[in-house]
């Protein structure tokens, strides 16, 4: 038996209010979010000492709804050992807009029609030089690209996502963050249907540098 038309209309209002609300909870967590990188932004040339792995477990933090929306399972592997001292000195600020931009990436192009899948973040010892160095991946288990693509991640305005939102900028901010701003080191790994795997290593402790595409946006 159908619901009488009282309690039917009555469910058609909660239904619509909270439609709503669903909208309202959405535009205000883009502002949030906005203010979020606008503070991030401001504080980039910064020098902190923290502990990397906090660090980053904040930013993933950041990315929590976004991470829920694409069905994104992403995990933090501190493969640093016992006893390693896991202290970073530098601008946390460059840091949280590399990590956003790779993560953002992983959601834009790695699993294809929201289908979600595993983000892995590992840290781990490694070498710029003679010098000791953080090693921090983060890789996914996507569709990967194509040799052509991967030759040109870095090219400024270079896109395969221009229908998705992709400006092309977003990996040419995050290789100048890396190189000029935090004097390290970036490599990419990519396989079609096996995934990809960002490699960024960096100085145990750093001093800001000259980047002139770090104010740019989360792509």
């Amino acid at each position: 038996m159908g619901a009488d038309p009282v309690t039917r209309l009555i469910w058609e209002d909660i239904h619509e209010a909270a439609e709503l609300m669903q909208r309202n909870l959405q535009r205000a967590h883009k502002l949030v979010e906005s203010f979020k990188r606008l503070s991030v932004y401001q504080q980039t040339n910064t020098v902190e000492r923290v502990q990397l792995t906090e660090a980053l477990a904040e930013t993933v933090q950041l990315f929590s709804f976004n991470a829920r929306h694409a069905g994104l399972r992403i995990s933090i592997d501190d493969r640093l050992g016992e006893g390693v001292n896991r202290e970073w000195t530098g601008c946390v600020g460059y840091l949280t807009q590399v990590v956003l931009n790779l993560l953002s990436n992983v959601e834009r192009y790695a699993y294809p029609r929201s289908a979600g899948g595993a983000v892995e973040i590992s840290i781990s010892e490694g070498r710029l030089g003679a010098e000791p160095a953080f090693v921090i991946t983060v890789e996914d288990f996507g569709v990967g690209m194509d040799a052509r693509s991967l030759a040109r991640i870095f090219d400024a305005f270079y896109t395969t996502g221009r229908t998705k939102g992709g400006t092309g900028l977003g990996m040419a901010i995050v290789h100048n963050l890396v190189t000029d701003a935090m004097h390290g080191t970036i490599h990419v790994k990519s396989t079609l249907n096996q995934g990809t795997a960002v490699r960024v290593a960096l100085p145990i402790a750093t001093q800001p540098g000259a980047a002139t595409l770090s104010t740019g946006r989360v792509p």
